[in-house]
């Protein structure tokens, strides 16, 4: 029986060695080898079960399945692209709409239809309890971002986003 290794084909305890590079010279090496492993009547199917086993052994399996998997990673970037693109287009048509005025009294529903979206309100700025939010860089330069509360006339306060000072 004829069996194959790394090393080259053992016949009846004798190994015969493979030679390591491929040429004209020792491709009729090979072709002598499997000439006498035919002589000796030798069983193929070893060596096609070795293959196979080789072939689906759990690291080329593993091999196989990193394509799948950035295929699949690449198809969802795409979807996540759509999703972002339809976002963005929905947040760039509220804030280009005409402001609206605030009501009063302002509801979960409310805030809902004129989230990023202008709106009109009337009232006096209370610069004693105006925040500086930061540090936060603009174009590269260190700075902050100024919100001061706006007193309404029913007394309720708006946060209002003044800009970025340096």
């Amino acid at each position: 029986m004829l069996r194959r290794s790394i090393f080259g084909t053992l016949n009846a305890g004798r190994l015969l060695r493979l030679p390591t590079r491929y040429n004209a010279k020792t491709a009729g090496v090979l072709g002598q080898i499997r000439t006498y492993a035919h002589k000796l009547e030798a069983d193929e199917s070893v060596s096609e079960s070795e293959w196979k086993g080789q072939l689906y052994s759990w690291k080329s399996i593993c091999l196989c399945t990193i394509p799948l998997i950035a295929f699949g990673l690449g198809t969802w970037q795409i979807q996540r692209l759509k999703w972002k693109m339809a976002l963005l287009d929905d947040v760039n048509d509220r804030m280009h709409r005409r402001p609206v005025a605030l009501p009063l009294r302002v509801t979960a529903e409310e805030i809902n239809r004129n989230e990023y979206r202008r709106v009109i309100v009337y009232g006096v700025y209370d610069h004693a309890n105006e925040m500086l939010v930061g540090p936060r860089s603009y174009e590269s330069e260190p700075g902050f971002v100024v919100v001061t509360p706006l007193v309404r006339e029913d007394g309720s306060r708006v946060l209002v986003n003044r800009g970025w000072i340096k």
